[in-house]
């Protein structure tokens, strides 16, 4: 319970009021009070109610920051600001704490759209990661285990997963994502991203060793000129499209 007797000026961080343990006090006078509260590290206010609630004019931009923070993984590095917000209200400029709020705002949508490119570009790399994990695992037991035209497949795929990522690295900056995403959301669409560069550096593979394209690489004995070729396709969404394209046109003039 509160201190009848004790003004909100003079609590302490480490002292409790209302059951509340104070973390950080933010902002104090004789008649309001705007801390963090230690277990949740949430920002909690009180005040002397005279009839009128001076936050109630930014209530609704407060819900609309909160389920936005939420979100984010550091989501208590606006409390300090937010605060600042309720202080402009209790002294009577609630305009402030509304500008104040935009600007929050603003801010931590760009930290959430970072925040969904990073986790974006880690679900990406865990997938690559695991292509190579199994890469590593066939070339030092193919002494023992005849794996056939397999073997050549997945690394060929591996290295066109290594392309993938690098046009992802590349083009990360202009990926539009939803605040709606989910992280699942996320993880299928790299998991699309690493498969479309994997199937892409399978098909430039098949192509050079059946003479269809580029027939005078598969005389080459050099397995790295393939290898070259699958990051390429998978760097490059359009690559193989667009000579499956051309293969197909030149099929049809040469029947016409």
């Amino acid at each position: 319970m509160i201190d009848k007797e004790k003004k909100y000026i003079d609590y302490l961080p480490g002292e409790t009021i209302f059951g509340l343990k104070i973390k950080t006090i933010f902002s104090a006078s004789n008649r309001y009070i705007i801390f963090e509260e230690k277990k949740s590290n949430g920002i909690r206010i009180s005040f002397d109610h005279n009839g009128t609630d001076p936050t109630s004019f930014i209530s609704s931009k407060i819900v609309e920051i909160k389920g936005l923070t939420q979100k984010l993984y550091n989501s208590k590095k606006y409390n300090g600001s937010i605060a600042e917000a309720y202080t402009e209200c209790f002294e009577g400029n609630p305009e402030n704490g509304i500008s104040i709020l935009e600007h929050i705002k603003e801010l931590a949508k760009k930290d959430f759209a970072h925040q969904i490119k990073i986790t974006y570009l880690i679900c990406t790399l865990s997938l690559i990661l695991f292509n190579t994990l199994i890469s590593l695992t066939l070339f030092y037991t193919k002494n023992y285990i005849d794996y056939g035209p397999f073997y050549q497949f997945f690394l060929i795929a591996t290295f066109g997963s290594f392309g993938g990522f690098l046009s992802t690295i590349y083009k990360i900056n202009n990926l539009n994502f939803q605040e709606e995403d989910s992280k699942i959301l996320l993880f299928f669409l790299s998991i699309s991203r690493v498969f479309l560069s994997m199937l892409s550096s399978i098909v430039i593979y098949i192509l050079i060793k059946s003479n269809i394209l580029l027939g005078i690489f598969n005389s080459i004995e050099n397995i790295y000129v393939y290898y070259i070729f699958s990051i390429a396709a998978g760097f490059s969404e359009t690559f193989v499209p667009d000579i499956l394209k051309k293969i197909q046109n030149s099929s049809f003039n040469e029947t016409e």
